[in-house]
């Protein structure tokens, strides 16, 4: 092939490639925008574990599509009873839950391409919440991040501008 190594490895693991940060953004947008509709079966081509459409790179290690795959399942796994969410913006595509008794729940927010380096989300349901919040960016897997909630307001501070994921930890007493 006429491609070098370099630029195969950007294809594959930049943020556009197959394996970057928007592929793994789209991917949970999709699934977002997925859950309220008639759909209940799909195909992900990511299925292999291995190879450029897998959850591994070429040394066994996780790509970004897995920790997004992880961050779906984590929502799903949890918390059978979704919440009622709005898209924020053109960019921004939600899904949340909640525990039985309304005192923990869980929210992904996938922001795919867009300008912005933070986010603000209006949350009700879960005043007086404490929360954490693990992001996805190209940059990083999934960490730690400085997210705040304070009089129904959720701050989700994004690195850079570009795709982003969090997955926000509520519970209350």
């Amino acid at each position: 092939s006429n491609m070098s190594v370099e630029s195969r490895k950007y294809a594959i693991e930049g943020p556009t490639g197959l394996c970057g940060i928007d592929s793994a953004v789209y991917n949970l947008a999709v699934l977002c925008g997925w859950q309220e509709t008639d759909l209940d079966l799909a195909c992900y081509y990511g299925a292999s574990p291995r190879g450029d459409w897998g959850f591994l790179d070429q040394y066994g290690g996780y790509n970004k599509n897995f920790h997004s795959m992880c961050m779906f399942g984590k929502l799903l796994g949890c918390f059978e009873n979704r919440i009622a969410v709005k898209r924020l913006d053109a960019d921004t595509y939600l899904q949340g839950g909640v525990s039985p008794d309304g005192r923990k729940g869980m929210l992904l927010v996938a922001d795919y391409r867009s300008k912005k380096t933070y986010l603000e989300l209006k949350i009700s349901g879960m005043e007086n919440a404490r929360i954490k919040a693990e992001y996805l960016d190209q940059s990083h897997d999934l960490f730690l991040c400085d997210a705040t909630y304070e009089n129904g307001i959720l701050r989700l501070p994004k690195k850079t501008a570009g795709s982003g994921a969090f997955l926000v930890y509520f519970e209350r007493d």
